[in-house]
């Protein structure tokens, strides 16, 4: 499923000029359907409009719920609490002409571009495959981030860092921390980092400290999500940009709204009281 009204020649011309090796940054080659790097010796392709950064075989735990996902866009509880607010704030700091980077994308988009230019970073394949909202599909890494040095005006991760997990809770803050690290990379100076994310309130972040590990070994794949506290963005912070200016922005909601407290099981609604996570938006401006 091609991204609408984007030829092979014009997807082709966006590789050359947008992407680079997402393993040593150096420029790219495009030939049929394979893409190449003489550097590094990295080889990608392209199918059914997206550009393949990743290895063909590689599963995600969200190939087979796209659609379950995209239904969350559309039930009105989780639309007020998650996006209501979040993408008219969002909506605000796009602009034509600037490149945007969706990190985990997703099927689908819940804000307006405002004739930004939308590139879906996704390691889901029908994810990405079926996101119709993007102006260009990848799947790849967060971690291995297929742009030049400061090329990048916006990066958007809408709840989607805390799908990026290891087999370990350590495993994990090394990817977030190897993500990060490639988002610094990349923006440009005045550029921004928009990080929508669901934080553990001081309970939740305990027991989660204490069983995520021996519940990983059980469960492996199954368990995909891993919350941070608003203290590990300031650290990122600390650590990688210590020169951006970091703005948190807290979302509030009815304690009666009803929602899915997990989007791969629609039949179970709780109300926001009960929901130990509170979505906030970590802003990082450069």
């Amino acid at each position: 499923m091609a991204i609408p009204n984007m030829s092979t020649e014009a997807l082709v011309t966006r590789i050359r000029e947008l992407l680079v090796c997402p393993e040593c940054h150096g420029p790219l080659t495009v030939e049929n359907d394979a893409i190449k790097c003489a550097a590094s010796d990295f080889t990608g392709s392209i199918r059914d409009g997206v550009v393949i950064l990743l290895e063909e075989t590689f599963s995600s735990f969200f190939d087979d719920k796209f659609a379950i996902m995209q239904r969350g866009h559309e039930d009105q509880g989780e639309w007020d609490l998650f996006y209501a607010e979040q993408t008219r704030l969002l909506e605000g700091y796009l602009k034509p002409g600037a490149l945007v980077v969706d990190v985990g994308c997703g099927p689908s988009l819940s804000y307006r571009k405002n004739g930004a230019f939308v590139v879906g970073l996704e390691p889901s394949f029908p994810s990405i495959q079926n996101n119709r909202d993007v102006d260009l599909g990848i799947m790849g890494s967060a971690a291995k981030m297929p742009f030049g040095n400061r090329t990048v005006d916006m990066i958007i991760c809408f709840y989607s860092v805390h799908h990026m997990v290891g087999d370990s809770i350590r495993e994990t803050r090394d990817l977030v921390t190897s993500a990060f690290r490639e988002f610094v990379r990349v923006i440009k100076p005045g550029g921004s980092l928009f990080v929508y994310e669901v934080i553990p309130m001081a309970a939740a972040a305990v027991v989660q400290s204490l069983a995520w590990n021996p519940v990983r070994r059980l469960m492996r794949k199954k368990l995909d999500m891993h919350f941070w506290t608003a203290g590990f963005f300031d650290e990122l912070r600390s650590d990688l940009m210590p020169d951006s200016v970091l703005e948190k922005v807290s979302f509030q909601s009815s304690p009666n709204t009803v929602f899915r407290p997990v989007f791969s099981l629609p039949q179970l609604k709780i109300y926001r009281f009960m929901y130990p996570l509170a979505p906030k938006l970590f802003k990082f401006l450069f």
